[in-house]
């Protein structure tokens, strides 16, 4: 199910049950336009729906890729600075530290056997 970002933390996402529907996210606020958000969900404390958890896996993703342009010391500041409050720029963070981590022993593995 396919999040498209269309502004300043907001999302529009697709029902999962209706394809013609589509709801809008606001991410940083964790609210949602969909019925069960706002006739079960609001107001209570770290609920979210599957539209949230749409919207926050595009945003990891968005992230991620962003972060491949930024140095490492620099991702580990907006790690600790976003760490408790934005926990899906923290994952897509994370992805890219990882990911990099990865990337630096396999060409030491490389290194090793080309010799």
């Amino acid at each position: 199910m396919a999040a498209v970002k269309v502004g300043d933390g907001l999302y529009d996402v697709a029902s999962h049950t209706d394809s013609a529907k589509t709801y809008v996210v606001h991410l940083p606020e964790r609210i949602c336009t969909c019925p069960h958000w706002q006739h079960r969900l609001a107001g209570t404390a770290n609920r979210i729906c599957r539209h949230i958890e749409d919207a926050m896996a595009a945003c990891t993703e968005e992230t991620a890729t962003r972060a491949r342009t930024i140095k490492c010391s620099t991702l580990i500041v907006l790690q600790e600075r976003y760490e408790c409050s934005r926990p899906e720029v923290v994952a897509g963070i994370h992805q890219e530290l990882t990911r990099r981590a990865e990337a630096a022993a396999r060409d030491a593995r490389y290194r090793e056997i080309f010799k």
